[in-house]
């Protein structure tokens, strides 16, 4: 074989070969207006240990700096959640605040500051009326329907917060409910997400809310391993929750207004995303105010890796602003791929650099 030739393929399967080996999760095509959200994705995907130990990057969004949490169990006559989801669920609201988990959140400031080591449990409501749709994977619930819910338990319960930039609501449904981004299924409660969060506006304000379908649903869909307090149903949500409760701090408005996330799309959760540490003898991995929880790690830009805690005595860090977001793609906690990203820049390096060998050693007729 022709010595050019033959390193010119040498050439190309190298470059395959690190475009490989810099891959994670492959980009996938954008959710169509409004949908301003960021979906987590099931076991399956490939999420877990895949994303790259990059640090997160800030882009200039606001966060949620003292945060009020409303919890909505839409559950109607006839369908289920476990004996304790709500108990327990209400417990990690109550629990998570000034904790050494949550003052991982402290070091992601946008310009009015740094979210405080803080979240308080606003309220809670069970709304036992009727889902607009079936809620089967034929006839799921879709991302208005749950905006719509989020807007008449506000309207339900005027003592609460209205929404604002340190609001949440959260939106609970019932054990094999599922949902669907839009009624052409775009994504879909299983297949592409266990969990989302995201904003949209409604008289002119912003609202931030989460979408957590029932982990009981699929357990090993949604959740790896079992938990502490003997309700395996709520403890697989309960990581869920932890998985949303940090985002929609950190980066409240995905595809509008990003906070903070890492070049590729991934925020503070997804670069964690089903990974616990180490376990007690219970199978929790965090203590919180004396309850035992198992919640997944988040990451932290002071280490650049997954933890469970930062002192108390570390704050808010300053970062450089003005940054360009990247355009996105599904912003769905897997990789979201701009133009000229790492998997390009190796493969042209291997290019000009195995091809640029080549032709230094081809064969020469002429002789100087």
């Amino acid at each position: 074989m022709n010595l050019c030739l033959r390193n010119l393929l040498l050439a190309l399967c190298l470059a395959a070969a690190i475009a490989a080996s810099t891959r994670t999760v492959a980009a996938e095509p954008p959710l169509p207006p409004p949908h301003h959200v960021h979906l987590f994705p099931p076991v399956r995907t490939g999420l877990r240990n895949a994303t790259p130990p990059v640090n997160l990057q800030y882009y200039g969004g606001p966060v949620i700096h003292a945060g009020t949490m409303y919890l909505i169990y839409w559950l109607p006559p006839g369908f289920f959640m476990s004996p304790a989801y709500q108990t327990l669920i209400n417990r990690y609201f109550t629990d998570v605040g000034a904790t050494p988990l949550f003052n991982i959140v402290t070091q992601y400031p946008d310009g009015s500051g740094p979210p405080l080591n803080a979240s308080t449990l606003g309220g809670t409501w069970v709304d036992t009326a009727s889902y607009p749709r079936a809620g089967t994977t034929a006839d799921p619930l879709l991302d208005s329907d749950i905006g719509a819910e989020v807007l008449h338990a506000i309207a339900t319960h005027p003592g609460w917060n209205p929404p604002g930039p340190n609001t949440a609501y959260f939106v609970f449904t019932a054990r094999d409910v599922h949902s669907c981004i839009d009624a052409s299924k775009t994504a879909c409660f299983l297949s592409e997400y266990c969990a989302y969060h995201g904003s949209f506006v409604s008289g002119g304000v912003t609202v931030l809310y989460n979408n957590m379908p029932d982990a009981g649903t699929n357990l090993s869909g949604c959740s790896v391993g079992t938990g502490p307090n003997g309700d395996p149903e709520a403890d697989a949500e309960i990581s869920l929750i932890s998985h949303e409760h940090f985002e929609v701090v950190t980066d409240p408005q995905p595809n509008v207004a990003t906070a903070w996330s890492d070049v590729d799309g991934f925020e503070i959760a997804d670069k964690c995303a089903y990974t616990y540490g180490a376990l007690n003898a219970d199978n929790s991995n965090v203590v919180l105010h004396g309850h035992p929880y198992r919640v997944q790690q988040e990451w932290s830009n002071l280490i650049s890796a997954c933890t469970l805690s930062l002192p108390s005595s570390v704050g808010g860090i300053s970062e450089p602003t003005g940054l360009t977001r990247p355009s996105p793609g599904r912003l769905t906690g897997s990789p979201v791929r701009a133009r000229g990203t790492r998997e390009t820049d190796a493969v042209v390096a291997a290019l000009t650099l195995v091809v640029g060998i080549a032709w230094a050693k081809r064969p020469r007729s002429d002789k100087r």
